[in-house]
């Protein structure tokens, strides 16, 4: 089996900026890939929530699939924060082919679907092709809200500014009650210091006392924007869970606005395992707006008429049956959406929890050391 080895660290880097963007990233922890979550990627290096028990202090090693290949990267620990926030920098690279180790399961007898799938990349792009339905949304909020604060805007935009920028990468919202205590904010906020530098970028932000800022998401995961308020006094707790009941209001109303092309077609699932699945679907008129491959997919996932959740998804494959498509996608794992997965797998393809023999190619390679994830793009 040929390995292909890089051991130049801008080159590596260079290749993180694309990959870790668009595909699901795992780490490993003892022998096991475990997806994580990317937090930044700056100046060589990567900034990563590692697991609470990983054991080695010194090395982290990443896994991702792309193109029926699997990547390991192998990083160096150069700082880890008692949140089990870790700052990495590349060491080296190896890329193999990927093959398939868990088995997919024909879901013809299970009464699983999913509908009102959607290109992760449209949901700004929809907002923005219909920005008057959007601002006419926003109005009824923003008068509200200006009879109680100083300044109140919405930032929805297809390309992030700092403020999203920063709250999309460290999954925290913006609140400082007041910018003359610093110690008014709160850890399970943006830190102070990090106010400071935004509030330098604007001009004139250096005459308000507090800022509260929350991100507005579609279904609750993918971010298209914000809302602010900036005021000349002090702002409480209260304060914040009113912006943030206000942005959560403000989402449902456009999530249920029709401003946005989502598919809403019952597609029956055809096969699936605890890494990915694929399903059926007709050509439609937004079908290349909404599948494309490498592209992120959100959808929500039904057994009978009952709503499993939100899921998000890489499409990996798009291959022509007799009158549909067939879509094969790996999912993106995380948290409550592994939970949900594993009980399925469980419930319908208990069998699916069995190990399989390893095969005979494999026999005698050292698998723990190089172990395999799933590269559905390989069926």
């Amino acid at each position: 089996m040929e390995i292909k080895e890089i051991t130049d660290p801008p080159s590596i880097f260079k290749m993180m900026g694309t990959l870790f963007k668009q595909f699901p990233v795992y780490i490993l922890v003892d022998g096991k890939p475990k997806q994580i979550k990317i937090i930044a990627m700056k100046n060589l290096g990567v900034l990563i929530q590692s697991p609470d028990e990983n054991p080695n202090p010194t090395e982290r090693f990443l896994l991702l699939t792309n193109a029926g290949n699997l990547l390991r990267f192998t990083f160096k620990v150069n700082t880890k924060d008692p949140r089990g926030i870790e700052i990495l920098s590349p060491v080296s690279l190896s890329i193999k082919p990927a093959t398939r180790t868990l088995n997919r399961y024909q879901v013809s007898k299970a009464p699983i679907y999913i509908s009102n799938v959607i290109s992760q990349t449209m949901v700004p792009h929809d907002l923005s092709d219909d920005a008057l339905k959007v601002e006419g949304l926003m109005k009824p909020y923003v008068q509200k809200l200006k009879s109680k604060f100083t300044e109140v805007e919405f930032f929805v935009h297809e390309r992030m500014d700092t403020r999203a920028r920063l709250m999309s990468d460290t999954g925290k919202h913006i609140f400082v009650p007041d910018t003359k205590s610093p110690e008014s904010v709160g850890e399970e906020f943006i830190p102070f210091s990090e106010h400071v530098h935004l509030m330098r970028q604007g001009k004139g932000l250096s005459k308000y006392i507090s800022e509260i800022c929350v991100p507005l998401k579609y279904r609750n995961v993918i971010l298209y924007g914000y809302l602010q308020i900036l005021h000349l006094e002090k702002t409480d707790v209260n304060d914040y869970k009113l912006i943030l009941l206000a942005a959560e209001k403000f989402c449902k109303e456009v999530e249920e606005g029709d401003i946005f092309n989502e598919s809403k077609i019952k597609s029956a699932i055809l096969d699936i395992n605890g890494n990915g699945f694929s399903f059926s679907h007709p050509q439609s008129k937004h079908f290349g707006k909404l599948f494309s491959i490498g592209g992120t997919i959100l959808f929500d996932m039904y057994e009978e008429e009952k709503s499993l959740g939100t899921f998000r998804a890489v499409v990996r494959n798009i291959k022509p049956l007799e009158k549909l498509f067939r879509i094969g996608c790996q999912f993106f794992h995380m948290a409550d959406e592994y939970i949900i997965i594993e009980d399925l797998m469980k419930k319908f393809f208990p069998q699916s929890l069995e190990p399989l023999p390893l095969a005979p190619s494999a026999r005698g390679n050292n698998s723990a050391e190089y172990p395999e994830i799933t590269e559905s793009s390989a069926e």
